[in-house]
């Protein structure tokens, strides 16, 4: 629904067909998870969504999915790239030239559209239970695609939805908010007011094409927080596990072939909370194409002991699903990723903001009187309190790009042997390293640096993958739990994480020139 996208969408259709294949186009705008999995639903070999996510309005992308339903990787991504770097402009506009005049024709049936809307029901547990919740939710896609999937889902599971009327056109202006990102906690700003005025308990927020959600909870004091990446990851996935095991998809004590999905990137209290219940979590590179890779690894590996009594692994019923990946393959429970995306089921294989709505509404109908501050505070008080920072520091132009490789080869060169007062006890090269995951698989190369202080606290250094800036991820905790775990630890842990990005913001200036 951005600036031009249906005109971009077209010319990607006809171009395929052109080029002698056949190509489906959505009646109108649909969330990127939609595309995930109809690219499987309908068995296509590729898929495509032209968005630009959350970035400003003047943007606008394209992403490439292969017949996995997963964004592509390599060596797929960079024979594509090849391929295009061979391309003559001459070559593309004899092509625009051939389809210029060419009507498409072939529009998907709304009708047909209906499985996916029931995998985004399949990602809740109790649906009972939902029926049964009185207390209200606000929900926003910020102008965006939410609500096409989200809103008719939460509906028809009997939950109370009050929409912000103002955000629920789809505008490429994104006329209300300065960012259409609900990472930026501005963006809730209506949201949040909406909910004061009639008493709702949660906000739930979707990004312009739905992969992403951002919620935030009344407090014991009225007052709404926001609630991080991490921390929402983090929230739905202890539910998830206590409520697969109160209802016998897992056992009690966990399972060996039972795995949480995340990125090497998102808190590591997404790795406490799975090995306390008895699960495996694996780490993946920055991106969900990781997460969904993985995911489908164990599909096959499922259909390698199993394929010749099912038609296919998506005709197998969720629940038998679940029991033959513990016995023959690996069951995920859950995946995330620090930068709000969330993942319940196994077909759809990038993040999906409708079903991570759902879910969120499920957890918060499960506490019964309890809020979702009490929740957070009962597994910080389990785990330990844990604090992480996103720092983004931007170099616009090619110089910008060239300060950027500046900063990761000077951690090569002169590696850094005291942060922050801390001394560096270990560094984890991703590009020169051979670094294996839980499952044994070796991890791809890929430029970014994960340091350990002597303290505990954690940082990662990359580039961004999608815009001109360099990322620091700061991850920081307390090993007091429980009673022990007063306001002084708290505030000490956030005086860490402040503490921290201040001297790396100072010291990725002495690294960029070189």
């Amino acid at each position: 629904m951005r600036l031009f996208s249906k005109f971009f969408a077209e010319i990607t259709a006809k171009t395929w067909e052109y080029l002698g294949g056949e190509a489906m186009v959505f009646a109108g705008p649909r969330s990127t998870p939609q595309l995930s999995f109809s690219v499987r639903h309908f068995k296509a070999i590729a898929g495509v969504v032209i968005t630009a996510s959350h970035n400003p309005y003047y943007d606008n992308g394209y992403k490439a999915y292969f017949a996995d339903g997963a964004q592509v990787i390599d060596p797929s991504a960079a024979a594509i790239i090849e391929n295009f770097s061979q391309t003559r402009l001459s070559d593309s506009m004899a092509i625009f030239k051939a389809i210029e005049a060419k009507e498409f024709i072939n529009i998907i049936d709304p009708k047909n559209e209906e499985p996916y809307l029931d995998a985004v029901r399949d990602s809740v547990l109790d649906v009972a239970l939902m029926k049964n919740c009185s207390r209200k939710v606000v929900f926003t896609p910020l102008h965006g695609t939410g609500d096409l999937a989200a809103l008719p889902v939460l509906k028809s599971l009997g939950v109370e939805v009050v929409c912000v009327e103002e955000q629920m056109t789809h505008d490429p202006m994104f006329s209300t908010v300065k960012s259409p990102n609900p990472e930026n906690f501005d963006s809730l700003k209506l949201a949040i007011d909406r909910a004061n005025a009639v008493g709702a308990d949660l906000v739930i927020a979707t990004d312009p094409d739905a992969d992403r959600m951002a919620i935030a909870a009344r407090n014991n004091h009225g007052e709404f927080e926001k609630f991080s990446g991490n921390l929402t990851g983090a929230l739905l996935l202890e539910h998830r596990i206590r409520k697969m095991k109160k209802l016998g998809i897992l056992p009690k004590n966990g399972a060996k072939n039972a795995v949480v999905l995340k990125t090497f990137v998102t808190t590591p209290l997404i790795e406490k909370i799975a090995a306390n219940h008895g699960l495996k979590c694996i780490n993946t590179l920055t991106g969900f194409k990781w997460l969904g890779n993985k995911i489908n690894d164990y599909a096959l590996r499922l259909m390698e002991k199993v394929g010749d009594a099912y038609a296919g692994y998506d005709d197998i019923e969720i629940s038998e699903r679940r029991k033959l990946l513990l016995k023959h393959s690996q069951f995920c429970v859950f995946s995330c990723e620090e930068s709000y995306g969330c993942l319940a089921s196994d077909v759809v294989r990038d993040k999906d903001a409708n079903a991570a709505a759902a879910m969120a509404c499920e957890m918060m109908a499960d506490l019964g009187t309890k809020t979702l501050v009490d929740f957070r505070d009962e597994i910080q008080s389990i785990y330990g309190y844990h604090d992480d920072a996103l720092l983004n520091i931007y170099y616009e132009g090619s110089s910008g790009v060239e300060r950027i490789r500046n900063i990761l080869n000077s951690y090569r060169k002169d590696p850094p042997i005291i942060v922050n007062g801390q001394k560096v006890i270990k560094i984890c090269d991703f590009l020169k390293d051979s670094i294996q995951d839980a499952d044994g698989c070796t991890v791809p190369r890929e430029d970014f640096l994960f340091l350990e202080l002597e303290n505990g606290d954690t940082y990662a250094v990359r580039g961004s993958g999608t815009e001109p800036k360099i990322k620091f991820y700061i991850f920081c905790s307390a090993t007091e739990m429980g009673s022990k775990m007063s306001n002084n630890v708290i505030g000490q842990v956030k005086s860490r994480v402040d503490s921290l990005k201040n001297f790396l913001e100072a010291d990725v200036n002495t690294r960029s020139d070189g």
